[in-house]
């Protein structure tokens, strides 16, 4: 899927915005298992016996490591010791998630917030469940109610306009085109305060962005979305068909979509 350059077009926004999907996957994954044998985040605490400690933090490291096989034996060693151990429960389950294990995955993720309930790594876990079986509509309510636990999460709100830009885009009929403006409308705002949270450190909001303006035929501020996007990342290896798609936005003769919507 991966093996050939980024191309101006449908092909370069499909792979453009999958691979930021599963960049920010990562990202989120990764922030969910940050945490030591002692977990204090929302007012949940636990006391976890060292043993189960030490085989957390072996887990962690090799699934950090891209030894995901292993990582999962450690984790589950981890909760025999110590079965209502919340970060290694969440953890496995995110470890699963990784290995296409979707069913398993989901399993340890009500088994993690029946622990904690209050906890939003789980609700963001859930929402990337239903973003891999394409439910993008439950997905914006999960990562909404992620939002809801901890407001000052970005990825929360990011992770809700993309749910949401995907609705809009499984959206085919005329008549649905209210329906879908109003999605792109709520996309663009959880976009935007993604955005302000992160302090402006998000720059896949320009992108993102770019395709709802696209889509609404406002094609001068898609082209400015994506040219703030390249200031924010001068270094970028999709450059070149970044440029080309302003070109396209900014040329009047053009009749082709240049950011068509993700699928």
């Amino acid at each position: 899927m991966f093996q050939n350059p980024f191309e101006y077009g449908k092909q370069y926004v499909k792979r453009l915005a999958w691979v930021l999907s599963l960049v920010t996957m990562c990202v989120i994954l990764a922030a969910a298992q940050q945490s030591s044998g002692t977990t204090a985040r929302a007012g949940f605490t636990q006391n976890v016996p060292n043993a189960a400690r030490g085989m957390y933090d072996r887990a962690t490291a090799m699934s950090k490591a891209g030894k995901g096989a292993l990582a999962l034996v450690l984790f589950e060693e981890a909760l025999k010791v110590y079965p209502d151990y919340f970060d290694a429960r969440l953890a496995l389950g995110n470890e699963l998630f990784k290995a296409g294990r979707l069913t398993e995955a989901m399993t340890e993720f009500e088994k993690a917030r029946r622990i904690n309930p209050r906890d939003d790594q789980v609700y963001l876990s859930v929402g990337l469940v239903m973003m891999q079986q394409k439910r993008y509509n439950v997905a914006a309510s999960v990562f909404a109610d992620a939002s809801l636990l901890n407001p000052s999460e970005p990825l929360h709100r990011l992770m809700r306009g993309i749910a949401l830009i995907r609705q809009a885009a499984t959206l085919t009929s005329s008549s649905s085109a209210t329906v879908r403006d109003a999605l792109y409308r709520s996309a663009e705002e959880a976009l935007t305060q993604a955005f302000d949270l992160s302090g402006h450190r998000l720059p896949e909001v320009y992108l993102y962005r770019a395709l709802i303006f696209e889509k609404r035929g406002e094609r001068a501020r898609s082209a400015d979305e994506l040219e703030q996007y390249l200031q924010a990342n001068s270094g970028a290896e999709n450059t070149d068909a970044i440029r080309q798609a302003i070109r396209k936005l900014r040329d009047p003769a053009a009749t082709s979509q240049a950011v068509p919507a993700p699928l």
